[in-house]
């Protein structure tokens, strides 16, 4: 989580409300913007709390607008819930609409009025991070592939290609343990030792000649001898 606030006091205040409703949250915070960008750079923020107005002393500064601008529009932070407080009469069209703010919350804070919206802040993130699409570079190119698109995934020749439900996609030196580490969803899975299924796609196994069939595509798979036991057991829903 990350604190965006010029006022000490505030952010005192900020950490107390977060820590009661995430003890083990951890919080960073600053009233620099520069240093703001450098530390969403650098890690992974579930959270923003933005004062809009950091250089109380310029007549004309919106720089937390300036700041929430820049994050939005960078992939991993399109969706992240913000929070922004500020003394300005009304400036929730733009909040809002444009940067797609989670919430307000009007000077002086209150911490009856703070803390429901930090843990709501903080359950919605949550369901968003399930949500998160697959994103891989390769070649100086960034790809984002929503993963309930992905019907499935195979290593050949040092080479990860990946199917989805409108095109195909090519990594080299990808290995399956790096992709399942990098989809972080328990909807996919192993089913052969170069082989990676979406177990929402999967329309049919085939038992006895060892074949799992797609909803979404005309290809077939075909599941390797260690890893049925456990794809059979997680298609079937079973603990």
């Amino acid at each position: 989580m990350l604190i965006i606030e010029d006022n000490k006091a505030e952010v005192e205040a900020l950490k107390k409300v977060v820590e009661r409703v995430e003890p083990e949250a951890a919080i960073a915070a600053t009233d620099n913007i520069g240093e703001a960008l450098e530390y969403a750079v650098a890690n992974t923020v579930s959270l923003f709390i933005v004062d809009i107005v950091l250089v109380p002393r310029k007549r004309t500064d919106t720089s937390g607008i300036d700041f929430v601008e820049a994050i939005r529009n960078m992939p991993q932070y399109k969706y992240v819930p913000v929070i922004f407080v500020s003394s300005l009469d009304d400036p929730k069209m733009h909040a809002y609409q444009d940067l797609h703010c989670y919430s307000y919350i009007q000077k002086p804070l209150f911490y009856s009025e703070v803390e429901p919206i930090v843990k709501e802040a903080l359950e919605i993130n949550c369901f968003l991070e399930n949500e998160k699409p697959l994103r891989l570079k390769q070649d100086n190119v960034l790809y984002v592939i929503p993963k309930p698109d992905i019907i499935y995934a195979y290593n050949k020749a040092h080479k990860m290609t990946i199917v989805t439900k409108k095109e195909t996609y090519g990594f080299y030196y990808l290995t399956c343990k790096e992709l399942l580490q990098k989809l972080d969803s328990p909807d996919f899975i192993q089913c052969s030792r170069f082989t990676i299924v979406n177990c929402r796609q999967i329309s049919s196994i085939d038992r006895s000649n060892s074949i799992i069939r797609f909803r979404d595509c005309k290809d077939y798979v075909k599941l390797g001898g260690r890893f049925k036991k456990e794809l059979i057991k997680k298609v079937n829903g079973d603990s």
